[in-house]
């Protein structure tokens, strides 16, 4: 039977993640499933694992390809879709028990709605719990997503987490799908552009738990991705005062990563996972601090985090002795 929600989910070198994420897609019970995996390239062992999974279950459809990135490869999932529903899933994370039938009751409660989400919870690589993601608060019940706050056109709110994202494909394919020059920000490009021809939603549970990766393309680039969410604005704003975003969308393409990761973007990694630890009284921080140290010793900030934590301990951690 066709199925009623086609999951779109792209890996590169995520072999320690995958179980966990395809088994939590996999075991959703409700509407009728189907995993679009495409492996863009990896070289980890995952291909192999995403393999079995399609060689045991017939609902997992693996795509394979040379190493492209993200937004192609989400491309290439999305155009093989056999549903008028897609959901997203990102390697690494997990989709908890009831998220796609809660998410599908919605769209078909509401003919205009076109694009419905969930709270997220954010964790650290091991499930440490940092925090919730809720959005605005604005769209716990469907509403036009695209707003006005005095002269300037806003998207009133948001999926607080790609991969928590459900969309039809029919207005996926009217605004013209995902954007290949929005390589870090494609998400928000979208969302703009669905919010443009239907309604929104995000669902007030956190069906949906990410993983905060200090080694992932968003932590490591974290700069680039925030320009082209400003850049995905940009083109936002050009299309709700008429004119084109070719421009903008130009421009987009032709940012890239200021270099390779070093140690200092991911040493700021672990030291954001550290502070939202520390914020919850979790002394886990103590190891994600001493981490981003190890990786940056001139990170001041965590070095701080670490006396504040307790300094005894901090320096016990890294292995030098304590001398009062």
């Amino acid at each position: 039977m066709r199925p009623e929600v086609s999951v779109v989910m792209a890996v590169h070198d995520d072999a320690p993640y995958l179980a966990e994420t395809m088994d939590s897609v996999l075991s959703q019970s409700g509407p009728r499933v189907e995993l679009v995996v495409v492996d863009d390239g990896s070289t980890d062992g995952s291909r192999e694992i995403l393999r079995r999974y399609a060689e045991e279950d017939a609902r997992v459809r693996l795509v394979e390809q040379e190493h492209q990135g993200l937004t192609p490869a989400l491309i290439h999932g999305c155009g093989l879709v056999t549903s008028e529903i897609v959901a997203r899933q990102d390697a690494a994370d997990v989709s908890r028990p009831g998220r796609l039938a809660a998410q599908r009751q919605a769209l078909e409660a509401d003919p205009g709605l076109v694009l419905v989400s969930c709270w997220t919870d954010v964790c650290g690589p091991a499930w440490e719990y940092l925090y919730t993601q809720r959005g605005t608060g604005r769209a716990e019940r469907p509403l036009d997503g695209v707003g006005r706050e005095g002269s300037r056109a806003v998207l009133l709110d948001a999926p607080p987490h790609h991969g928590s994202a459900m969309f039809r494909k029919s207005a996926y394919d009217r605004v013209g799908g995902y954007r290949e020059a929005f390589f870090l920000a494609q998400d928000r490009d979208l969302w703009f552009r669905l919010a443009e021809v239907g309604r929104l939603q995000v669902l007030a549970r956190a069906w949906y738990a990410a993983r905060v990766l200090p080694d992932s393309r968003t932590s490591t680039y974290l700069d680039t991705q925030l320009r082209l969410g400003r850049l995905a604005r940009r083109a936002f704003e050009a299309r709700q005062e008429g004119r084109s975003d070719a421009d903008v969308v130009r421009e987009a393409g032709g940012l890239r990563p200021d270099g390779r990761p070093d140690g200092r973007s991911r040493a700021a990694a672990y030291y954001f996972i550290g502070e939202a630890l520390r914020r919850n009284a979790d002394a886990r921080c103590i190891e994600y601090f001493r981490r981003a140290v190890a990786l940056d010793p001139l990170a001041a900030r965590a070095w701080a985090r670490l006396a504040q934590a307790g300094t005894r301990q901090g320096l016990s951690i890294l292995g030098w002795p304590w001398r009062s």
